[in-house]
């Protein structure tokens, strides 16, 4: 028998021998594990949780399924008892009060979370830190994560690693696109800024889920690897949302409006509110900022301020001779892996070094991404303006996609087509259009065709900004009579500059 089991037999004879008479109490039980030294806190949401040893390695809700277990071993393991259900509930209860009214309050954050000393990003129960001077692996990080059962503990990296391993296993060989989404990759460990929503869209066979399978892989495994289904309800979104650091949307054919206004909002960070029980007048509030990815065989995203936040990639069709059976694909990436990741924090730890210096005088809508980007561009061995560049012609796309979406923003580009400047009433205006999109452009019979002048000035105000990168610019004057003055201007492609 091995001495370290023989000692522990003979502890646990002791305790035995010691505790035999002592019948364990809700009370007793929990004084007992308020000595032992685990710590009790809540979160910024007021839930109650534990830490064991003090640390962040592993943390339990108290009230979940994995905490009243560990409150069991605990009495199993320290008194040799087995305390039945109403020792267990009380227990747990005071445990509870403690944690939320008795204790501190520690934020809790899913998978990446950042401070003075630099990124924290969750292994599973060690951590690595991500700073300018490098990384390194801490085995006992401070209390700062949430883990929920859905989530797998990440590989550990290896240093000097190599990210452009990556493209052995996404469907990319436009080079502007691959440094795309690379820079959205690793961008995606960054917390605390708008991330842009990425669409992939292409043909069937163009291999567009596994690409999204092993950004997931790298940025936040879990059993859900496959992703999710469009949700039909706000607060089965909410509930999907909180609970991942990068989540997917798999296989999408539709974008009801609902879901593109909650998707603009959470990719640019925003609140949330979610009832905490249906009996419950109680409502939750989520801060909610994470990247967010689509595919489909359509680019199904066409509203303008959806579209403003996005990265377009189309995907081309697997030649036969790419592919790879589905056990020896996930083989060979497991073994990449952690000199991806490691790769990763490489170009991170340069990024958060070069990003102080990074001037921009030209920004677009996502200017903290196309700040982050530039920085981990030239951090990766690239220019930082040939990522501007590819974002600026993405962002091109973005505007030709919502044009092409939009009857009213076609139907104005007609309008000027011949001319610099058009001047009447919203009445006027909207007679001409109508006449341009029933005779000329056959919109007229569109469901997105606006039925009168007032539904076309909120028409006007949504595809705005798409028209504007088109040189057309709109004036509206309100006094005894409201008058729309049309302007077309030459366009400026240039959408920023370092």
């Amino acid at each position: 028998m091995n001495p370290s089991n023989k000692q522990l037999d003979q502890k646990l004879i002791e305790a035995i021998s010691a505790n035999s008479d002592e019948k364990l109490t809700a009370d007793s039980l929990v004084e007992s594990i308020l000595d032992s030294g685990v710590v009790l806190f809540h979160d910024q949401y007021e839930v109650a949780y534990m830490s064991p040893d003090g640390s962040g390695r592993d943390i339990y809700r108290i009230k979940s399924n994995k905490g009243k277990l560990w409150i069991q071993n605990y009495a199993y393991t320290n008194h040799c008892q087995v305390i039945g259900s109403d020792i267990l509930k009380r227990a747990t209860q005071t445990l509870e009060g403690q944690a939320i009214f008795g204790s501190d309050e520690h934020k809790l954050h899913v998978r990446v979370f950042s401070n003075d000393d630099g990124l924290l990003y969750d292994l599973g129960k060690s951590a690595v830190l991500i700073n300018p001077a490098g990384w390194e692996i801490i085995d006992k990080p401070p209390i700062v994560f949430k883990r929920f059962s859905h989530h797998k503990p990440q590989v550990n990296p290896i240093k000097n690693g190599d990210v452009k391993l990556l493209f052995k296993y996404i469907n990319i060989a436009d080079k502007e696109s691959q440094l795309l989404l690379l820079v959205y990759v690793i961008s995606a460990f960054i917390p605390n800024f708008p991330h842009p929503l990425l669409i992939l869209y292409g043909p069937q066979g163009a291999g567009k889920t596994t690409p999204m399978m092993v950004m997931k892989s790298l940025i936040d495994p879990s059993a859900m690897i496959t992703g999710s289904s469009a949700p039909t309800k706000y607060e089965e979104l909410i509930q999907i949302l909180s609970h991942h650091a990068f989540i997917f949307f798999d296989n999408l054919s539709k974008m009801p409006e609902w879901f593109s206004d909650a998707l603009a909002r959470a990719a640019t960070g925003d609140s949330f509110s979610k009832r905490e029980l249906y009996s419950d007048d109680d409502d939750v509030i989520y801060h909610i900022q994470l990247p967010i990815a689509l595919n489909g065989i359509n680019q199904i995203v066409y509203k303008s301020d959806l579209l403003d936040r996005s990265i377009l990639l189309e995907l081309e069709r697997i030649s036969p001779k790419k592919r790879k059976e589905y056990q020896v694909f996930w083989s060979e990436f497991e073994k990449d892996q952690p000199a991806i990741l490691g790769g990763i924090f490489d170009i991170l730890a340069k990024a958060m070094k070069l990003y102080p210096s990074v001037k921009l005088s030209k920004l677009p809508r996502m200017a903290d991404f196309a700040r982050w980007g530039y920085a981990i561009a030239e951090a990766a061995g690239f220019k930082g303006e040939d990522f501007i560049k590819a974002y600026s012609k993405n962002i091109d796309t973005q505007h030709e996609e919502a044009i092409n979406a939009s009857p009213v923003a076609q139907t104005i580009l007609a309008l000027m087509e011949d001319k610099l400047e058009w001047h009447g009433t919203p009445a006027e205006l909207y007679k001409v259009l109508h006449a341009i999109a029933n005779n000329d452009l056959e919109l007229g019979s569109s469901k997105a065709w606006p039925k009168d002048a007032a539904r076309l000035s909120k028409s006007l105000s949504i595809i705005l900004p798409n028209l504007q990168a088109k040189g057309i610019y709109l004036d509206r004057k309100r006094g005894k009579e409201r008058l729309i003055t049309i302007t077309k201007t030459t366009v400026n492609t240039d959408a920023t500059d370092a």
